[in-house]
């Protein structure tokens, strides 16, 4: 992971720059890699420069939204054309989208497992075409895991895209690896078939990413 260099200045933990922030303390992290925060390890935790915090666009933005005063609410009006409450949509549960998301993130994080142990010791196979297919699916379940956590839509998006990304290149080494591996081609074509079907369910979460803390 890389960072900025911190001279000798204030500095703040990755909790302690999340709640300044307003994000979650994986968002942090992210932000560390993408170099947006000046930071450097001590050990296993990273001490953050605040005065790096205190630049960055979301710090703010939030702090600029807490400082404008809040408009005077307007008086309501009637409209008689107006749709009534009894004929607005219902809001979708935000429930369902959270166990939604579980679900195909955790069935991707399997698919991931299965992966690498069915690839384990297979014969007359490149060892590289092995380590890239297996690389590509440890990488579609991380990338799908951490744009679950991110907290900012942007990133969800990008996360979730990489995600899909990395599961249709393991899809593509694995049809490769099943015409290489005549003993255990049927199951690598069923797997490679799995991860094509992913496509679809991540493209779901990708479009949903706005609604609430997916």
């Amino acid at each position: 992971m890389s960072a900025k260099s911190v001279p000798e200045s204030p500095s703040c933990s990755s909790r302690e720059a999340a709640e300044l922030l307003g994000v979650v303390e994986r968002t942090v992290l992210l932000y560390i890699e993408r170099a947006e925060l000046a930071a450097h390890r001590k050990g296993r935790r990273w001490l953050i420069a605040r005065a790096s915090v205190e630049k960055h666009p979301a710090y703010l933005a939030r702090h600029k939204a807490a400082a404008t005063p809040a408009a005077p609410a307007a008086q309501p009006t009637f409209d008689p054309s107006a749709p009534t409450p009894t004929q607005m949509p219902p809001k979708r549960p935000r429930g369902e989208w959270t166990f939604r998301n579980i679900r195909v993130l955790t069935e991707l994080a399997a698919l991931a497992s299965r992966t690498m142990q069915a690839l384990t010791g297979l014969p007359n196979v490149p060892s590289r075409a092995i380590d890239l297919a297996i690389h590509s699916a440890q990488e579609a379940a991380r990338h799908g895991a951490a744009g679950f956590h991110a907290f900012v839509k942007s990133d969800k998006l990008r996360l979730y895209g990489r995600a899909r990304e990395f599961a249709a290149m393991t899809a593509a080494s694995l049809w490769i690896l099943a015409d290489l591996a005549a003993d255990r081609g049927e199951g690598l074509r069923l797997m490679a078939a799995e991860y094509e079907r992913t496509s679809p369910s991540l493209g779901s979460l990708m479009r949903n990413a706005g609604v609430g803390h997916a």
